[in-house]
């Protein structure tokens, strides 16, 4: 479960520990050589942007896409959401997006964080 991604302001995916690239892909093509799973984390701690976000549906969905179209491009086995500093009045929100995720993400995993 690496923290290889995190998050912009804008709501889209940044590949901070370049997980797409050497020495990761080699790492990543040996542990799936034996069989571990490799589910990275995206981490986003900023309540703001999180709430201004997911409260929205047509960037709440872009979000869910993106993030199950990283998954299933680069064959990884899940995500694991660690969105943290969340806002009160984001709950429902957070949980549209996950079941959104859910939906998209097929037999693929999906964890959470905190």
């Amino acid at each position: 479960m690496p923290f290889g991604y995190t998050m912009k302001n804008d709501g889209t995916l940044a590949d901070t520990a370049r997980l797409t690239e050497e020495p990761w892909k080699s790492f990543i093509a040996t542990a799936k050589q034996n069989k571990v799973r490799v589910i990275p984390t995206v981490m986003w701690g900023d309540g703001e942007a999180i709430h201004r976000i997911l409260s929205n549906p047509t960037t709440r969905i872009a979000l869910e896409d993106e993030i199950a179209n990283m998954v299933k491009e680069n064959g990884f086995d899940g995500v694991d959401i660690d969105f943290e500093a969340k806002k009160h009045e984001t709950i429902d929100y957070f949980s549209t997006f996950l079941k959104g995720l859910y939906q998209r993400m097929g037999n693929k995993w999906v964890y959470l964080y905190g």
